[in-house]
C-alpha cells in the first residue's frame, strides 16, 4: 500500500502530458472491487490527460457503459457479481456497449489466464502490481497502431 501511495504521489507532482499529442486522450472506465486501486489508476491516468471513471464490479461497469461511451475498459479479473472475463465477454457480444478496448489486470498467473483473456476479447493482460505508465503506454500504442480503436 505504501509503495502504491509513493507512486501516486510522484505521478501527481509530475506533469506527464506529452507535447504535440492530439487530444482528446482515450476515455477509460476503471473496474476493480478495491477502491484504492481504482483511485490509484484514476489519478495516475488522469495525469496523462485521460478522462477516467470508476466502477466497483462488472455489473456496475455494464450500467455505466449503457450511459456513456468509453474507449478503454481497464478491469480486474476477480470481482464480485460479474468478474473481468464475464465483463469482457459481454462487451465482445453486445455492440450496444460501444465495443471498447479491454485491458485486464490480475494478481494471478498471466500465462495461465492469457488464453481465457484472448477468447473473451481482452487486448492485453497485465500482472499486478502494474505501473500506470505501462497502461498508458499500451493505450497510446494501440491508438497509434489502430487510430479508430481508441
Amino acid at each position: 500500500m505504501r509503495r502504491a501511495l509513493d507512486h501516486l504521489s510522484l505521478l501527481t507532482r509530475t506533469n506527464f502530458k506529452m507535447a504535440n499529442t492530439p487530444p482528446p486522450f482515450p476515455s477509460i472506465l476503471i473496474v476493480d472491487d478495491i477502491p484504492y486501486i481504482r483511485l490509484y489508476f484514476r489519478v495516475a491516468l488522469e495525469s496523462f490527460g485521460h478522462q477516467c471513471e470508476e466502477a466497483s464490479h462488472g455489473l456496475d461497469a455494464i450500467g455505466k457503459l449503457h450511459n456513456r461511451h468509453y474507449d478503454v475498459v481497464l478491469t480486474d479479473v476477480q470481482m464480485p457479481h460479474l468478474d473481468g472475463f464475464e465483463l469482457a465477454k459481454c462487451l465482445k457480444e453486445d455492440p450496444s456497449l460501444g465495443s471498447p478496448i479491454v485491458l485486464m489486470m490480475t494478481a494471478s498467473n498471466t500465462d495461465l489466464l492469457a488464453p481465457l483473456a484472448q477468447a473473451a476479447g481482452v487486448r492485453k493482460i497485465f500482472a499486478k502490481p502494474c505501473h500506470p505508465v505501462v497502461i498508458h503506454q499500451e493505450i497510446m500504442d494501440i491508438r497509434q497502431r489502430f487510430p479508430t480503436a481508441a
